[in-house]
């Protein structure tokens, strides 16, 4: 039983320092890119911006992706909260 916690325990912690990396790394690129003056239009020739209708299919497409890797990860939460409610419940008996 104590294997079966440690191994939950120890796939929730790598889940999650995966996820505050990942965090981190767009938080750095964001700054990165502000302090670049990238992010500001203006500075980017009118030959590479994209048309707006294009702007927006790529923002819906990133939604959707976006919208699916927050199920997965909610789908992998609700898993992990089972298993332990369910170790927690053998413990008790």
């Amino acid at each position: 039983m104590n294997r079966i916690f440690m191994s939950i325990l120890i796939s929730f912690s790598i889940l999650l320092a995966s996820d505050i990396s990942v965090k981190t790394e767009r938080e750095i690129l964001k700054e990165t890119l502000t302090t670049n003056h990238i992010i500001n239009e203006s500075n980017i020739p009118s030959s590479i911006q994209l048309p707006k209708a294009e702007r927006k299919q790529e923002s819906s497409l990133v939604k959707k992706q976006l919208a699916e890797y927050k199920k997965s990860i909610d789908t992998k939460m609700n898993i992990v909260k089972k298993l332990v409610s369910a170790n927690n419940k053998r413990s008790k008996e």
